[in-house]
């Protein structure tokens, strides 16, 4: 009885562990970007700005150059309202995201998590860093998929 109740711990301990680098994180991922989407800026607690590239943008850099809070906070703002007015004008819709998934692990803290987009053969790629405790959105990414070998290729490079 002892050594099944110990089995059972170990197995329910596992999953956690599984659960929280790819479960969580996809549902941490999902929920950033459907908040981007709709241009609530809640959002902006949800990424990390100083590190954060979206769509091959260095949004960081331009972060770090900025003199004050009240120019960060104006910053946040204006990225996640230019988001939301992107998507749009773009007809984005978020019904389009399905098939999200852990993607993969650069490192113990940093996680990717994928979407395909429906009929547009787009892979959407959300890094998020686990650091002290808590996540943050460090990166998005698209990527058109025509070629599934190349698709696979960029997979290990950009894994490692």
């Amino acid at each position: 009885m002892k050594r099944s109740m110990a089995l059972l711990l170990l197995c329910v301990s596992v999953s956690a562990v599984f659960a929280g680098c790819g479960g969580s994180d996809v549902t941490f991922a999902r929920r950033g970007i459907t908040g981007l989407a709709q241009g609530r800026y809640a959002t902006r607690k949800m990424i990390d700005w100083t590190v954060f590239t979206a769509l091959d943008k260095d949004i960081g850099a331009e972060y770090r150059d900025l003199a004050n809070d009240k120019e960060r906070l104006a910053y946040e703002r204006s990225f996640i309202d230019n988001f939301k007015t992107a998507f749009r004008a773009q007809k984005g819709s978020l019904k389009a995201f399905y098939d999200w998934r852990f993607y993969g692990q650069r490192r113990p803290d940093v996680t990717i998590v994928a979407a395909s987009i429906k009929e547009q053969d787009i892979l959407f790629l959300v890094v998020i860093r686990r650091a002290y405790g808590t996540r943050k959105i460090i990166g998005i990414k698209a990527l058109r998929v025509l070629d599934e070998d190349k698709l696979e290729e960029f997979r290990q490079e950009f894994l490692q």
